[in-house]
């Protein structure tokens, strides 16, 4: 039978013909290191010098099939491109007229097994799961040197270990990422029988899941099939939409991943990032929540604009370069261009300076947010439990409707310790922070206010609803009198 790549496949050839350090992240079953095995048995048949080219595996048995596939592309080819082989062992292969080899190795020998060796290309397969991945790469590197190849293809093992570093930082670290979904497969699609035989329809969150992404009803089924099955958190790791949600380690986490199924996600990037729209942002009453940094490349300073009427997040800013002085002259112009009318400011260590330094500049101290007892706000162990938990009610209950991408990736990575949630190792969680310390400011607003925010948006609604029918002659389902005095 002829082999035809998919349109994964596909794609994964022209990165492997575009770059010499990549890593592959993938869903289970996609025929990656199918692929990578081809592409390197093409490679070491078509040399015409004696390289040597490297497969390594977590334990003997993979790295025996692996190097079987090279056994089958090798043996396989018809006799008038056949190529006669030398060597033919449990490891190695070596090819008669150009002395090209194909040798494996086992990921539990001492270095990886490539520290006596010097390898011209080299496939590390299942790297997540060495147990020592930093030595296996180190040894790799300096055995391939600049010019050969190097391709890690593997499913993710949780994160915090050098396989995530490495996804985290492609780019700047000179690898280039293949990284495919699991509906960019053929065969994970079933025939839909939703709303058929007892199958419910798909529920609120599988919609907005399916518009997310532009799946078919027969992938939805497919999915939905396989989460009964499997659970909706281990579908996630197993076969995961996103990059980040490919390192969940949900036993650690502090939201599980289905609770964001709901929750409609909105592409934003940059320093900036626009939850819903400009205008809303212009004429909306606003409380912020702001978490401060050094400035110095580190953590982030942050800011959440959570709007008084919807009680949504409409607006986040966050930057790690920009010092506290040049911050707090930026937060002022914010707050004299918008209709902001409470901010809390985290007054931890820098953050003391941030609001003396408001005060200096002239904001109205009713404008600060206090607690009852006219304090800056600290956050210690008690208040921050305390925050992130109305904000994991408030994202569970389904209040909270929209997030910003980089801001839901942060939620999502969180891990509970003793100590309320925090970043994973090698992930950020300030926006979060600024996030939660928003919702506790809005929580400060006079109930009053919002009322009274609520009832002018009713009766500019009911004005616009009086004029059309005025215009086109509809009539109101109510009568005008039943909603005068509350809303």
């Amino acid at each position: 039978m002829p082999f035809v790549p998919t349109v994964a496949q596909q794609k994964l050839i022209e990165v492997l013909k575009s770059s010499n350090r990549i890593v592959i992240l993938k869903a289970r079953q996609i025929g990656a290191s199918t692929i990578v095995r081809a592409w390197f048995a093409w490679k070491a048949l078509m040399a015409e010098e004696p390289i040597k080219i490297g497969i390594m595996s977590y334990t003997h048995e993979s790295a025996a099939y692996l190097h079987g596939l090279d056994k089958g592309f090798i043996s396989g080819l018809p006799s008038a491109i056949s190529r006669r082989v030398e060597s033919d062992t449990s490891r190695t292969i070596r090819l008669k007229d150009t002395q090209v080899e194909l040798r494996s190795f086992t990921a539990g020998m001492k270095g990886g097994g490539t520290r006596s060796f010097t390898m011209t290309d080299l496939h590390l397969s299942e790297f997540a799961h060495y147990d020592d991945q930093q030595e296996v790469l180190s040894n790799a590197v300096s055995s391939v040197g600049d010019m050969g190849q190097i391709v890690i293809e593997t499913t993710a093992n949780g994160p915090g270990d050098k396989y995530h570093d490495l996804v985290q930082n492609v780019g700047s670290n000179g690898w280039a990422l293949f990284w495919s979904p699991w509906f960019e497969h053929a065969d994970y699609k079933k025939h839909s029988m939703f709303g058929q035989q007892a199958v419910p329809h798909m529920t609120q969150a599988e919609l907005i899941y399916q518009k997310r992404y532009s799946l078919n009803k027969a992938q939805m089924y497919w999915r939905h099939t396989m989460i009964s099955s499997i659970g909706a958190d281990k579908f996630m790791q197993e076969y995961p939409s996103t990059p980040e949600e490919a390192f969940i380690s949900c036993s650690k986490l502090w939201l599980r991943p289905s609770a964001f199924e709901h929750i409609e996600i909105v592409a934003s990037a940059g320093k900036e990032l626009l939850v819903t729209t400009s205008e809303q942002l212009e004429s909306d009453d606003l409380v912020l929540g702001v978490d401060i940094s050094g400035g110095v490349g580190g953590d982030y300073t942050t800011i959440t604009a959570v709007s008084i009427r919807t009680a949504q997040p409409i607006w986040h800013w966050h930057d790690n370069t920009e010092s506290p002085g040049l911050f707090t002259e930026r937060l002022l112009r914010f707050i004299k261009k918008y209709r902001v009318k409470r901010v809390l400011v985290e007054s931890n260590a820098i953050g003391g300076i941030v609001i003396q330094r408001l005060k200096d500049l002239g904001v109205d101290k009713n404008l600060l947010w206090r607690d009852e007892n006219g304090k800056d706000w600290v956050t210690a162990k008690h208040s921050k439990m305390k925050i992130f938990e109305d904000l994991r009610s408030l994202i569970e209950s389904g209040s909270i409707k929209m997030l910003a991408l980089p801001v839901y990736k942060e939620l999502l990575a969180l891990e509970a310790t003793k100590f309320g949630p925090r970043g994973q190792k090698h992930a950020h969680d300030d926006l979060a922070v600024s996030l939660a310390l928003a919702y506790a400011c809005l929580e400060s607003v006079p109930n009053m206010l919002r009322q009274e925010k609520s009832y002018k948006t009713m009766e500019a609604f009911i004005r616009k609803s009086k004029m059309k029918q005025t215009l086109t002659g509809d009539k109101l389902p109510w009568k005008r009198s039943t909603l005068n005095g509350r809303v």
